[in-house]
């Protein structure tokens, strides 16, 4: 299950949804005289209807598998999967030092960079790659840093590596 059925911006649409039956009740029921009961029966209608309106949108967002962005003139296109699987082009994350040692929780397991070099059987290759990104690219050489490689490069530096483009895309803090 992706999406809570207590999710806030689920209850939101679903109140949006119930607004309008709320409202085209209420203004008729306004201007009809029943009676109370037939007030009350309306009133369990909504109840019961906001119930299953809520259900159904539950469902829907729970089977969704991508969603499209527009972005100025472009889409962007974000679906729900194994980005490994997929064989169009794929952007990695990287840090901003393209490191690829898996030791010392330097990079998080949990991240896109971490599982693209679990699949690589050797970083050997890549290692040779990533010394070769043009010198206009490189930010510094922290001799000091403990742990993980020392070249610092410019966030937004791309290595292409056939599918894949490997971006440094994160600054490390103080403590890197």
């Amino acid at each position: 299950m992706k999406v809570s059925l207590l999710d806030k911006k689920l209850i939101k649409k679903t109140i949006g949804i119930l607004f309008i039956f709320i409202s085209t009740s209420a203004s008729f029921l306004a201007f009809v005289d029943v009676n109370w009961a037939v007030k009350i029966s309306v009133l369990g209608f909504i109840i019961l209807l906001s119930i299953v309106i809520h259900f159904i949108l539950w469902r829907i967002a729970n089977k969704l598998n991508s969603i499209t962005l527009k972005i100025n003139n472009s889409n962007l296109i974000i679906e729900f999967g194994n980005i490994f699987k997929e064989e169009d082009n794929k952007v990695i994350p990287f840090n901003e030092y393209f490191d690829t040692s898996l030791e010392n929780n330097l990079i998080s397991d949990t991240s896109l960079h971490w599982q693209y070099l679990k699949t690589l059987k050797s970083t050997e290759t890549l290692d040779s790659e990533i010394d070769s990104i043009p010198k206009e690219k490189l930010v510094e050489v922290k001799s000091d840093r403990k742990f993980g490689k020392k070249k610092k490069y410019k966030l937004g530096t791309i290595l292409q590596r056939t599918k894949y483009f490997l971006l440094a895309f994160s600054h490390f803090d103080g403590d890197d």
